[in-house]
């Protein structure tokens, strides 16, 4: 047992422009954007903390 924590949050702030998509995949169409998806499945245990998420040109 310990007094203190095993593990502290490190924030961290991602930003991707959508012309990025673009240019990797020119099929992209970001006005066809209807809905996007985060899905953690590469470990079977802990902790993501989403905050502020936001959509802009």
């Amino acid at each position: 047992m310990s007094a203190l924590p095993l593990s502290e949050p490190v924030y961290q702030t991602f930003e991707f422009r959508l012309a990025d998509f673009t240019m990797d995949n020119p099929g992209f169409d970001p006005a066809a954007l209807a809905e996007v998806r985060f899905v953690f499945d590469r470990t079977q245990a802990g902790v993501i903390i989403l905050d502020d998420i936001g959509f802009g040109q």
